[in-house]
């Protein structure tokens, strides 16, 4: 079992006072502890791009985190992320070409129940939600509905959804 640790820090400059407190989580997949926004790792599925191990704001794939709305998208899809240059969202063309293919099969891991995302070499990610973020600048924002296995037509205003985002060499 591994283990991820959350490092919270806080400077009280009035009493000159340092606190450091430390928490895990366990989870059944190898990754790096995150510390902030540190990068996931980045999975080779077979295709165009490579996909993180896990979601943008979080510390696993088990971790469901913080959900963006198509404003945050759009924002977030025009700068550099936080986990660097090569870091960015998927657009549509690596949302579909994920969906034509990789095996898309609905699993419950450490409780969360979602999907394993699966590449023809034999490589997955887990991902625990039914959607997907896509941006392309302009009107493209799109989401991809993993349940479903389709792209959905229009984007309800104040929808929030998680980001996965994809690496490019």
């Amino acid at each position: 079992m591994n283990q991820a640790y959350n490092y919270v820090i806080t400077l009280n400059l009035d009493v000159n006072t340092i606190t450091v407190s430390a928490e895990t989580t366990d989870f059944d997949a190898p990754v790096t502890p995150n510390i902030g926004y540190q990068a996931a790792d980045a999975v080779d599925l077979g295709l165009s791009v490579k996909w993180a191990s896990y979601d943008y704001g979080t510390v696993s794939p088990y971790d469901l985190g913080p959900k963006y709305d198509s404003d945050d998208i759009a924002d977030i899809g025009t700068k550099k992320m936080f986990w660097g240059v090569n870091w960015r969202l998927p657009n549509m063309t690596e949302m579909r070409e994920l969906l034509d293919n990789c095996t898309i099969e609905a699993e419950t891991a450490n409780g969360i129940a979602g999907y394993r995302i699966t590449g023809k070499n034999g490589k997955s990610i887990f991902i625990g939600y039914d959607y997907l973020w896509g941006y392309e600048s302009g009107p493209g924002r799109q989401i991809l509905s993993l349940k479903e296995k389709k792209f959905l037509g229009s984007i309800p205003y104040g929808a929030l959804y998680p980001i996965r985002p994809v690496f490019v060499e």
